[in-house]
């Protein structure tokens, strides 16, 4: 296989942990700083050393299998790519994730060792790590069972939209093949140090931030959750995250799309006497966007602005992003054309499909199973060597790809009319009284809306917001009756880990309201 080098060269056979951080074997001294934080600063020689005195010692263990369940930190960027070095699986475990997800997602992949900030009477200490330790999950017998594929190098977990979380499982080829090709896309920003702002147990953050970083000869800048404001997965903080941006001074960062906004929010405020003034820093090249649909207007707002915010989309089973707007190519409200590692099309029933490397196998486990069962190999959803991806899209003449939203989510109004319900949802986010916005509506006779309101909103302020959006929709899609409810959150199981709604849990919980916004001759209903 041929892989690019640090200086533009492609090179036959050379590993991937060689191309992140150089060859063991190549005694150069590389003085440039690779990880940075709070506390410690390494080169990359530096971190060379800490990665295969890990990596040896990892095997020495005869580990099969490393869970990862820490904060950002330089221990976790020294196991993550120790496992690489020593061909041993690494398993990220999200810690906004509950505990009872977190055990899941340790027990699923059979894990034989973790490595965490616990503290147990077990702990061994593992060489080149300053932060952590670890404990042996399985001391009787290592791995007997492990019923990952043979060639599994990570396997990350997305807690999706129903259920438990679901593991992906991929190899160094899917993740190398995604690697070079966002290289090759964003090459022409020069984008030399990184702020990872999202964990880095996100594939999203832990490839295209973390990775590619390393594979520019960049540097890495790590915060931890609590100095960027979040606790657990909600930002109780955002002056925290804006200070963080400021004092990083940063080429690069990845946002989920309420990022985004909150940076919108904070900019318009700049001459605003009664806030703290906070401006986007000079530095920043390379905004990438993705996770969920990002209003429209708020990308355009961010043009205006002269910022290099560019949307993007990717899934986990094809190793993150398949999908990428670009500075000379950049078409604001789709996720930009196919990057060149993958072929995409769209089928007849509107699906997208993807050609590439992609991961084969889910890890499931039975939710009548107990923790202490077998995993199982679940297949992905394939169709004559096209991955389906599960979402709604269209392709224009010039390859730009919008994605209209899941097809799983689709509503069939009673009228027979099909509407993804991120179109209006969309809308509605993008109005400044309105927090967060699902929509309704499934073989009803219209569509309705369950409103998460600001704090100094008032129900005639919302219902302006939601007059303005219905102008931009047609008959069939208006919003004609809605309700405010509760916060969706991660907490609370209305939220994925990448912030999307989960449909499901929150019908359920509004159940009986929304049963009442159907009755006939029901008003509009302003709270829950």
């Amino acid at each position: 296989m041929s892989v690019i080098s640090n200086n533009g060269i492609y090179q036959q056979n050379t590993s991937l942990i060689d191309q992140l951080i150089g060859d063991d074997h190549i005694h150069k001294v590389d003085h440039r700083v690779a990880l940075q934080s709070a506390d410690q600063q390494l080169s990359y020689f530096q971190l060379q050393q800490r990665i295969y005195s890990l990596a040896s010692q990892l095997k020495t263990l005869q580990i099969k299998v490393v869970a990862l369940q820490l904060e950002n930190n330089v221990d976790w960027v020294i196991t993550d790519l120790a496992c690489l070095a020593a061909n041993i699986c690494c398993v990220p475990i999200p810690v906004f994730f509950t505990e009872q997800q977190q055990q899941h997602c340790i027990k699923s992949a059979n894990a034989d060792l973790l490595i965490s900030n616990q503290i147990d009477k077990n702990n061994i200490t593992l060489a080149g790590l300053t932060q952590s330790s670890a404990i042996h999950l399985n001391q009787q017998s290592i791995n007997i069972n492990n019923t990952l594929p043979e060639d599994c190098s990570k396997v990350t977990f997305t807690s999706g939209s129903t259920g438990q979380p679901k593991g992906v499982c991929l190899t160094q080829k899917t993740m190398l093949q995604t690697l070079l090709a966002v290289q090759k896309a964003t090459e022409a920003t020069q984008a030399r140090k990184h702020l990872c702002l999202l964990p880095l147990a996100t594939l999203l953050e832990n490839l295209t931030g973390l990775w590619l970083t390393l594979l520019n000869r960049g540097t890495i800048v790590l915060v931890d959750s609590k100095n960027l404001g979040f606790s657990g997965a909600k930002l109780q903080q955002p002056q925290l995250l804006l200070a963080s941006i400021s004092q990083a001074q940063p080429h690069s960062i990845i946002l989920l799309p309420q990022l985004l906004g909150l940076l919108l929010q904070a900019h318009s405020k700049l001459n605003d006497k009664s806030h703290t003034p906070w401006k986007l820093p000079d530095s920043l090249q390379f905004m990438a966007i993705g996770g969920a649909k990002t209003p429209v207007t708020w990308l355009d707002a961010a043009q205006q602005l002269n910022w290099p915010v560019f949307e993007g989309y990717g899934l986990s089973e094809a190793g993150s992003v398949v999908c990428l707007n670009q500075p000379q190519q950049k078409k604001n409200g789709t996720v930009g054309q196919a990057l060149s590692h993958v072929k995409l099309s769209v089928a007849d029933d509107g699906e997208l499909l993807l050609k590439g490397h992609y991961a084969q196998h889910y890890l499931i486990q039975n939710p009548t199973q107990s923790l202490t069962q077998d995993s199982q190999l679940q297949s992905t959803d394939q169709q004559d060597g096209w991955l389906k991806t599960g979402d709604i899209a269209s392709i224009d003449s010039q390859g730009f790809i919008s994605i209209e939203g899941r097809k799983s989510n689709l509503l069939i109004t009673q009228l027979g009319r099909n509407i993804s319900p991120e179109w209006p949802e969309s809308l509605l986010n993008a109005q400044s009284s309105i927090a967060q916005a699902m929509v309704i509506g499934d073989h009803q006779p219209f569509l309705a809306g369950l409103i998460v309101a600001f704090a100094d909103a008032s129900p005639q302020q919302l219902q302006l917001a939601i007059d303005q959006v219905n102008q931009q929709l047609p008959d069939y899609a208006k919003i004609q009756q809605w309700l405010i409810v509760a916060p969706f959150s991660i907490g609370n199981g209305q939220l994925t880990d990448n912030g999307r709604l989960k449909r499901a849990a929150i019908n359920h919980q509004h159940a009986e309201l929304i049963e009442a916004l159907y009755q006939p001759n029901t008003q509009k209903t302003y709270s829950a």
